[in-house]
């Protein structure tokens, strides 16, 4: 008989593969849910096994690589979706005249550009749907196999890890890939601190508030810093294939992607504070938190 935790898995894998027949949803909903459920899924295999190699690693490698295969389609729309927002929010950067009518064009074709490849992308999210359906089955007979960890040692590990991205964005040149590494152990803390809570084994509602709240801040200031990219590249492709690329004013185009690069960093910096405040105490301090002495347990 498999364990509790095993069956929570399962289930989240077997929603995953099923996405692709479920009506009712975009298909860029159906990818964000895919991306956002495999994310929670290595969050949980990482809870129970932390830190484990061979099959395990291996295991959370492919799931990972299925979702990555989605990453191209999912980032343009979040491209889209952060180019609206920009433009009606009366906060964050703020972009008018020829620079406001530069980020138009770009929502306008890059929306275009999805229509034309919806097929494509709709099969290729079927087929990562059936791959996460063959990696269901191994999981189980990993989970048959494989000696689980008491959860309270992956949370303390997932929470080591998260304060080692701490110092790395506090100590080293700012770079998006060190806020992206923050970004993704802070998500999977608080997903296991989710099911840690769901499973009656622990609450700590202020920190896990926490978590979600420098997971959505870190996520908006990298999604501005993705677009400053895309554009950038769009006015590049502009450019090469020449026509509209004349009457583009390069000045505009300048000064808009650096106010979108400036204004993700901003945000980057701002999360910071809220990085020390979720990660301030000792790992020590925090395993007698979870209530075991972290000495006997390593």
């Amino acid at each position: 008989m498999h364990p509790p935790f095993t069956e929570d898995i399962d289930r989240i894998l077997e929603t995953m593969a099923r996405l692709s027949e479920a009506g009712g949803e975009s298909l860029d909903d159906q990818i964000h849910m895919f991306r956002k459920s495999g994310k929670r899924v290595r969050a949980l295999i990482e809870l129970f096994y932390p830190g484990r190699g061979g099959e395990v690693r291996r295991l959370r490698r492919k799931i990972a690589e299925v979702a990555r295969t989605l990453s191209h389609a999912r980032d343009r729309h979040v491209a889209i979706r952060t180019a609206k927002q920009i433009l009606a929010s009366v906060e964050g950067p703020v972009i008018k005249g020829a620079a406001n009518r530069m980020l138009q064009e770009f929502i306008e074709e890059y929306s275009s550009d999805l229509e034309k490849d919806s097929e494509t992308l709709r099969g290729g999210f079927l087929l990562a749907c059936q791959r996460i359906g063959k990696l269901r089955k191994r999981f189980r007979e990993i989970a048959a196999s494989v000696k689980a960890t008491e959860p309270s040692i992956g949370l303390l590990h997932s929470y080591r890890l998260g304060r080692t991205r701490v110092k790395h964005v506090m100590t080293e040149p700012v770079e998006s890939e060190r806020f992206h590494d923050l970004r993704k152990v802070t998500k999977q803390l608080g997903y296991q601190m989710d099911w840690m809570e769901g499973a009656g084994r622990l609450s700590l509602p202020s920190m896990k508030n926490r978590c979600g709240e420098l997971g959505d801040l870190l996520g908006e200031a990298l999604d501005l810093k993705r677009l400053a990219e895309q554009v950038e590249d769009w006015l590049l492709n502009r450019q090469a294939e020449g026509g509209k690329a004349k009457k583009a004013d390069a000045k505009v185009a300048s000064e808009l992607v650096l106010e979108l690069f400036a204004s993700g960093m901003a945000q980057c910096r701002e999360s910071t504070n809220l990085a020390c405040r979720l990660y301030f105490e000792g790992g020590k301090s925090f395993s007698r938190r979870l209530g075991f002495d972290e000495s006997v347990n390593r």
